[in-house]
């Protein structure tokens, strides 16, 4: 375990901690058996900026230890790499380091490139081609980089950094001279209205908005020289190495971050009522299953939700199938096993994925119920 003793967006102190949620799982990944492992997920608030963040950090190699999210799962995500590939530039040719790529989700997209780098410590594959290289290892990797690279980009990988300014000053460093960084991360305005902890949990750990972002990449040496919106999921950036840069003050942090904290805090007190009405109705009912192995169902199943009379979780993703989602007892199912089933009943609260899935598991069976 790790303490986080200073802010890190300015560097200040922490106040004292302002929630404590006792033995929380430790990761939302799937286990093939109930070894579960617990942590304190205490919420601090910066004294100077009012950033919210986690105070104890889990270690990368447990964290991360088993691979997630490789397969795209949802017309969503499929989408979200095309259109990233497009913000990157297709036919732009270069030297590409991508980090936190671990697989070809987005240079499958490229063919004109000199060089294409993945690393990250979970490649799903040998392959590639002479132009491609494989580093499994987390960033900065344990051997020296001495390469210089035209284009480092990364894809819902920045909100996951434990130290924000210092990595992305180590990524700027591996840049060319007017060489560029771009990328994807989830819109947090909006998934502060869709996530039980408003997209803060033991994977990511710092409350990263637009505002936020900016201040960070001008304190490192880069400028914002584009950005593009991706439905209410992600917002695309591409940032170009310059020197001298001004940033945004402290004071415009501290009131954008007052406003998400009590959001923040009120998205907890609905995920509980919620828990409330859904326990209340659970014992009249049957076949009763539960979609998604996502941060609001571990969150509800932690404030209380009774798994005993529901049948199992259920997830698209062939992989985690047949497992345990860490933290409860639920055995992951694919929704495929609603196809025969008499007037299902499914609590579905994925945050901004509910409507695509409902209208899926709808196809399956036009019978469904939700919860």
């Amino acid at each position: 375990m790790l303490d986080r003793i200073t802010c890190c967006i300015c560097d200040n102190k922490l106040f004292l901690d302002d929630l404590v949620l006792k033995n929380y799982p430790k990761k939302m990944s799937l286990s093939l058996c109930k070894n579960f492992e617990t942590e304190d997920m205490i919420f601090s608030i910066c004294t100077k900026c009012h950033t919210i963040q986690l105070k104890k950090l889990i270690d990368l190699e447990f964290l991360y230890k088993d691979s997630h999210n490789i397969s795209l799962i949802g017309k969503t995500w499929s989408d979200h790499y095309v259109q990233f590939s497009d913000f990157i530039g297709k036919n732009r040719r270069g030297n590409f380091l991508e980090i936190g790529g671990n697989s070809d989700k987005i240079h499958k997209h490229f063919n004109n490139f000199e060089r294409w780098t993945l690393l990250d410590p979970n490649i799903s594959t040998d392959n590639i081609d002479e132009k491609i290289t494989i580093i499994r290892d987390f960033f900065p990797p344990s051997t020296e980089m001495k390469n210089k690279y035209d284009f480092l980009i990364h894809s819902h990988l920045f909100e996951h950094l434990y130290d924000p300014k210092k990595t992305l000053k180590q990524m700027t460093d591996l840049l060319k001279p007017d060489g560029e960084i771009i990328m994807s991360v989830p819109i947090f305005t909006k998934t502060c209205k869709n996530q039980t902890f408003s997209g803060i949990h033991f994977e990511h750990t710092i409350h990263m908005g637009e505002e936020h972002i900016i201040y960070i990449a001008n304190y490192c040496g880069l400028k914002l020289v584009s950005k593009k919106k991706y439905q209410n999921h992600s917002m695309f950036y591409k940032f170009v190495k310059r020197e001298g840069l001004s940033t945004i003050s402290l004071n415009h942090l501290k009131e954008e971050n007052i406003i998400f904290n009590k959001n923040l805090f009120s998205r907890i007190e609905e995920t509980k009522k919620l828990v409330l009405e859904i326990n209340k109705k659970l014992p009249e009912l049957t076949d009763v299953y539960i979609f998604g192995c996502f941060i609001n169902t571990q969150a509800m199943i932690y404030f209380g939700l009774n798994t005993s009379y529901i049948r199992y979780l259920l997830d698209n993703d062939e992989r985690k199938q047949d497992k345990y989602y860490y933290g409860c007892e639920l055995i992951c199912k694919s929704p495929c096993i609603l196809k025969d089933t008499e007037n299902p009943l499914v609590i579905c609260h994925m945050g901004e994925y509910t409507k695509e899935i409902k209208n899926q598991l709808f196809e399956i069976n036009p019978n469904i119920n939700f919860l």
